[in-house]
């Protein structure tokens, strides 16, 4: 069993948000995959973007947030999942008064 505290996750900031990197692609013993932690300050949104060659999903932890793609958007609560398809824009944000945290 292999296990990365998000503790000793490396932090970057990325489309105005804090991203922990749980796991990279490589690492960990995994070939494709990428895990992140994102916390999204209240009031705050990504820069519109895409990831042509691969899909994202995000799992909401806490908050409450938007997502906006292919221009569509959808209120996401803690639970929710959403996946977005390659090559799709799209947008988080925190309209909330919480941080709205994401894996």
């Amino acid at each position: 069993m292999l296990v990365r505290r998000l503790s000793d996750a490396a932090v970057l900031d990325f489309h105005r948000l804090s991203s922990h990197i749980l796991m990279d692609a490589g690492e960990l013993g995994s070939r494709n995959m990428t895990v992140t932690w994102i916390e999204v300050p209240s009031g705050t949104e990504q820069d519109l973007h895409s990831h042509e060659e691969a899909e994202q999903v995000y799992v909401v932890v806490a908050g409450v947030g938007e997502l906006s793609a292919t221009g569509d958007t959808e209120r996401l609560e803690p639970g929710d999942l959403a996946l977005i398809p390659p090559a799709s824009d799209h947008v988080v944000a925190n309209r909330g008064d919480e941080t709205l945290a994401l894996v």
